[in-house]
């Protein structure tokens, strides 16, 4: 009897291609993840790194992360946007 439960319960369950994506979310979240573990190697590896932040308040370091986030968000896009354009090679006959 649990055998078919069992067997019904992974019937049920859709496997996902192995050449599917990954979905945006799970990218971000190792995103993420992957940076978080990066700091915390240059803390252990080079913490003198760190001294340059020393002096700065709470907000400036705001406006820099966030800075640094939007700046990489505009180069994506503009990649992205450069990436989709067809070439323009004009014929030299």
């Amino acid at each position: 009897m649990l055998l078919q439960a069992k067997n019904r319960a992974l019937k049920k369950v859709k496997h996902k291609r192995t050449g599917q994506l990954p979905c945006h979310r799970c990218i971000v979240i190792r995103f993420f993840l992957m940076a978080v573990a990066c700091i915390a190697l240059l803390q252990f590896l080079a913490p003198q790194t760190f001294i340059i932040l020393h002096g700065l308040n709470t907000l400036t370091l705001a406006i820099l992360f966030v800075g640094g986030f939007g700046i990489i968000a505009i180069l994506k896009s503009l990649i992205n946007y450069l990436s989709a354009q067809p070439y323009n090679i004009k014929n030299k006959s």
